[in-house]
């Protein structure tokens, strides 16, 4: 359950309560449990945290054997197994998972979208923000389950030393402008190109996550990330990854958005828990000059996307 905070400052409720100084914080990391003060200082520190044998075998078994044959045959992934799959939802909804995240931001965490790998992705580096982000800044996490050991020939995760310090990379900040008739996948493209130069500007320290069955890595948001080469291509890389929001904030995709034109990419997430989608509006001070009406008739576009997504069973899935 998460804990009643008391009433604080704009500054302090705009920032994951982790991130915040112990002065004017609502919530002082005393207060939290062993492991919920272990996340905060990693996640602040590190930018991520893992917690070794932290899922039952027995439900990881159950989810592999319902994502069994399901997985696309390109990507060898499957977008929201939790439609299919009661153990992968349950999984999602994990109330330590909710109740941790949602203890450490200082806000209600919800599940928003799962996705089920069969082998290493080998993805370029990029960090979640370009796909979820929200206003407030920094209130969305990745939590990635093991179901099997993962070591360097399987594919590994890796992620950049320090990169969740670095400032919000979307397309503006990385020189990055939306053209004409271009499609999302040119301009990620673009976008992953941005970040390997980048990377190698700034001489980041790339490494990787070795894992067991059941360990639980959680990320920021803006840390860099992505998928290590598959050395042995036979091998499976069997895995969940759950990405959570939070409550009362502004939800939006930077990869298709463009701020200077005033085009926002409004996501209206589906909240896994309570089986609905999340519609609210939260005016941070940089979109206060937003007309309510053209946010209103914007959310309105992105619901019946959404639907008709749900109905066609075609999600985004990054």
């Amino acid at each position: 359950m998460v804990r009643q905070m008391s009433a604080t400052s704009l500054a302090d409720e705009t920032i994951p309560l982790f991130n915040r100084t112990t002065e004017g914080a609502s919530l002082s990391l005393g207060e939290l449990s062993e492991i919920e003060q272990k996340v905060a200082h990693d996640l602040k520190v590190n930018g991520y945290s893992l917690l070794p044998k932290f899922i039952d075998e027995a439900l990881i078994d159950q989810i592999v054997a319902d994502c069994d044959g399901n997985y696309s045959k390109s990507e060898r992934r499957l977008p929201d197994a939790f439609r299919i799959s009661a153990s992968a939802k349950s999984l999602a909804c994990d109330a330590r998972v909710v109740s941790l995240l949602s203890n450490v931001y200082g806000r209600a965490a919800f599940p928003f979208q799962t996705l089920n790998f069969e082998q290493g992705t080998e993805q370029a580096t990029h960090s979640d923000t370009i796909h979820f982000c929200s206003m407030p800044y920094q209130f969305m996490t990745g939590v990635w389950v093991a179901f099997e050991d993962v070591t360097e020939n399987n594919g590994p995760l890796h992620y950049y030393e320090n990169s969740h310090r670095l400032p919000l990379l979307t397309n503006e900040a990385l020189g990055i402008s939306l053209k004409k008739g271009q499609d999302s996948a040119q301009r990620y493209s673009e976008y992953e190109n941005a970040i390997r130069d980048y990377v190698e500007l700034l001489g980041l320290e790339r490494k990787e996550v070795r894992m067991n069955k059941g360990d639980v890595f959680i990320w920021s948001a803006n840390l860099l990330h992505g998928g290590s080469l598959v050395k042995d291509k036979n091998t499976t890389r069997l895995s969940q990854v759950t990405h959570y929001f939070y409550e009362d904030c502004f939800y939006l995709t930077p990869l298709n958005s463009d701020i200077k034109r005033g085009k926002l990419a409004v996501r209206v997430p589906f909240d896994v828990v309570q089986n609905r989608f999340r519609i609210w509006e939260y005016l941070a001070t940089g979109f206060r000059a937003i007309s309510p009406v053209m946010l209103t008739v914007s959310i309105a576009k992105v619901l019946v996307k959404s639907l008709a997504r749900r109905i066609t069973g075609r999600e985004e899935s990054f």
